[in-house]
């Protein structure tokens, strides 16, 4: 196998690092001569976008928080210094083409954000951290498994983003964040453990989202119910350093509806929940795909410690390849001080 074959199974097993915003600092070696070959690029969005996509998820997260259920601090303010961190674990699952892919990544993001100097702005910093383990497997057009073509793609990625939130008004936000990481990119084959082929990698991401909410609905037993829009674009690329590197982009838009509860408990605590449904789109130098994303969450607030306790979940419903799944599940703490 040559280089150039290396390189395309490496494209594609790359595309995590695509989806987290990471990369890496550490010498790339050659590549081995027995490689995989064939081309992964089908798989290619498919574990990219989810994984970027975690980054861009902690930040509507965080968002979310602070202008739909803030948490209020000692002094009553309800957009102050704040501590987060979430963390989240993802699975990937392509059961089409010649190289049927599936793995898991795992990572997770802290952030520490500040008040600016008009109410409703606030700024922060996210500091943000993946592995993925993804094996692989090359099938022949018979169906056949081909166990000499068996091998695994790992990477360990590390990112800094900076991000900034925006109240329009008291039904309206808007956030965005940007973000840069290096990491590695390490490829090998199960019949040959000592060829390995290792890449640095750098990735930049952009991702920008809004949230407006067009009903508010007091119940009988004093809950609220807000039913709001929420969209959001992303955008990455990473690219490998050296001759020949390799070098893709890709990009997720999503729009859909928010449907947020919440209710005050007797012991001055608060209860909420969101149930949230997304039409998707993918592009990029990668292969294009139409889907439905499907996501929800609990959260449990403490006003007088100023501190919130999040799990959420999100799934890909529907996809315009029915060989593709990814779901995945996150816990978020936020302590504002």
């Amino acid at each position: 196998m040559t280089a150039t074959h290396f390189r395309q199974a490496s494209r594609v097993l790359a595309a995590p690092l695509l989806a987290f915003g990471l990369a890496g600092a550490a010498g790339a070696q050659q590549p081995p001569t027995a490689v995989v070959d064939g081309s992964n690029d089908a798989i290619l969005p498919y574990v990219a976008l989810p994984v970027a996509g975690e980054t861009a998820n902690a930040i509507q997260s965080r968002m979310r928080t602070i202008y739909q259920r803030p948490v209020e601090t000692a002094a009553g303010s309800e957009v102050g210094t704040t501590l987060w961190g979430q963390g989240y674990s993802h699975a990937v699952r392509v059961d089409e083409g010649a190289f049927p892919y599936d793995g898991d990544v795992t990572g997770g993001m802290v952030g520490i954000d500040f008040p600016g100097v008009k109410p409703g702005l606030v700024f922060g910093l996210g500091l943000s951290r993946a592995s993925s383990e993804m094996p692989f497997h090359q099938i022949e057009a018979n169906g056949d498994p081909t166990p000499m073509t068996n091998g695994a793609h790992d990477v360990e990625l590390n990112g800094l983003h900076p991000y900034f939130g925006w109240q329009i008004d008291e039904d309206s936000n808007v956030w965005g964040t940007v973000g840069i990481a290096r990491g590695e990119l390490e490829v090998s084959q199960s019949h040959l453990p000592a060829m390995r082929y290792e890449e640095d990698l750098e990735w930049k991401t952009l991702n920008v989202g809004g949230y407006n909410r067009f009903r508010e609905h007091q119940t009988v037993a004093g809950a609220t119910v807000n039913l709001g829009f929420v969209g959001d674009g992303l955008y990455s690329i990473i690219q490998g350093e050296g001759p020949g590197a390799l070098k893709v982009d890709a990009g997720r838009l999503r729009f859909g509806l928010e449907v947020g509860y919440e209710r005050a408990l007797s012991t001055g605590a608060r209860f909420g929940s969101t149930l949230e449904m997304t039409a998707r789109q993918d592009f990029g130098d990668i292969h294009v795909g139409t889907g439905v994303e499907i996501g929800g969450g609990l959260d449990f607030t403490m006003p007088d410690l100023g501190l919130r306790l999040s799990l959420e979940t999100r799934a890909l419903l529907a996809h315009q390849s029915d060989d593709v799944r990814q779901w995945g599940v996150s816990g978020g703490i936020v302590w504002a001080f």
